[in-house]
């Protein structure tokens, strides 16, 4: 996310002296983690089903988030069951690890059993 130069990108996540929303970030980080489930899954799934967060497994800090610096989020799949997707995310900042969070994700039909 490129906090350097965009200033209204920048103003949205900055919360006082220079750190970033935590729970703005949250947010943002769970659509990720749907987004990444249904990329996994693919097309024909997504019209039958629906991906939804059943918890945020694990949340680390390693450092301060600091909201004048871009920050750069990989997020990828680690495990998969029958009806769930764990997806592990990890936020860099000057190419250094910051954060790490987990996401539990499941399917879920569109109609109701």
């Amino acid at each position: 996310m490129p906090f350097s130069s965009n200033e209204s990108l920048r103003l949205q996540f900055q919360a006082y002296a220079n750190n970033i929303r935590t729970g703005r970030l949250l947010e943002l980080l769970d659509y990720l983690a749907v987004e990444v489930s249904n990329k996994f899954c693919g097309v024909d799934f997504q019209e039958n089903r629906t991906i939804v967060t059943v918890c945020v497994d694990n949340m680390q800090f390693f450092g301060p988030l600091e909201g004048h610096l871009d920050l750069t989020i990989d997020s990828y799949v680690t495990y998969t069951g029958n009806s769930t997707i764990e997806v592990r995310t990890d936020l860099l900042q000057n190419d250094r690890l910051q954060a790490t969070a987990i996401f539990l994700m499941a399917s879920r039909d569109h109609v109701a059993k």
